[in-house]
């Protein structure tokens, strides 16, 4: 299973065509689905044969995390207001594409309220790994999973049974 920390990996993409940023709304906009598209496609093509179906994980808008810790991601924010890009087209734009690739594309998308991409992948990967399925015999082993991300708190999930592998968009290298 290949799965898909969607934020991040549409992030990393966008941001490489920064200067194109500054069109037109919907210059912007179609860039940003163009671009998105292309990247989860690609990702298809090249790991689908190893690793099967995508699976896309969405994060929710409120993070359990900041109920706990008000300053969670805090440094986040005031990089991206100090930014000259239209985050909230970039945001806008990225929720409006989550809903059409629900409705319209053969990946599957979870999206959680409260959640982010990286509690969903946690929680697939230690499921996937050892759900009740292998225990009782009913498959033969775990399930091998290719996550999507550059965030290096994924690292941990590769210590488990099974084959877990990490591909770094940003480094472009296994990590």
């Amino acid at each position: 299973m290949i799965l898909i920390d969607y934020s991040q990996v549409a992030l990393a993409t966008i941001l490489t065509f920064q200067r194109e940023l500054r069109g037109t709304e919907d210059e912007v906009k179609n860039l940003i689905r163009h671009v998105t598209l292309s990247t989860i496609k690609s990702y298809k093509k090249k790991y689908g044969k190893e690793y099967g179906q995508i699976v896309i994980a969405c994060d929710g808008r409120k993070y359990w995390r900041k109920e706990i810790f008000e300053h969670y991601k805090a440094g986040r924010k005031k990089a991206r207001d100090a930014s000259d890009l239209d985050w909230k087209l970039i945001f806008d734009t990225l929720s409006e594409m989550r809903d059409d690739l629900i409705k319209f594309f053969p990946y599957k998308v979870i999206h959680v309220d409260r959640a982010e991409a990286d509690d969903v992948i946690a929680t697939m990967t230690k499921w996937l790994q050892s759900n009740e399925l292998v225990q009782e015999g009913l498959m033969e082993e775990a399930q091998k999973i290719l996550i999507l991300s550059s965030d290096k708190d994924f690292k941990q999930l590769q210590l488990l049974e099974g084959e877990v592998k990490q591909w770094s968009p940003m480094q472009k290298k296994y990590v």
